[in-house]
């Protein structure tokens, strides 16, 4: 059975929407992560990362934004048994505030 052409477009379409919204929305972190810690309002990411116990799991990906007046990370891995694990780390602290599997 073939795919209906009205189908690929649309989806098509949809993925070129998405695709640099997203790719804006990383470099949007990127840089505001850059510009505080470059105020001090935040550890380097390397101190980040090894608060976070990584183990097995993969690092899928990582977000930076401020919540309850705060910057955090959010850090989302991927567990052996296909789960999905999102840490929330405080910037400025490395304090972990919050981990759920999803």
């Amino acid at each position: 059975m073939r795919p209906d052409p009205r189908s690929l477009l649309c989806a098509a379409a949809l993925l070129a929407a998405v695709v640099p919204a997203a790719a804006q929305s990383a470099v949007a972190d990127h840089e505001a992560a850059l510009a505080a810690l470059a105020r001090g309002e935040v550890k380097p990411l390397d101190e980040i990362l090894a608060t976070v116990k990584i183990g097995t799991d993969a690092f899928i990906g990582i977000g930076f934004d401020r919540a309850d007046g705060r910057w955090v990370y959010a850090m989302t891995l991927l567990t052996e048994s296909g789960r999905y694990r999102v840490v929330t780390v405080d910037a400025a602290t490395a304090e972990v505030l919050n981990e759920e599997l999803k």
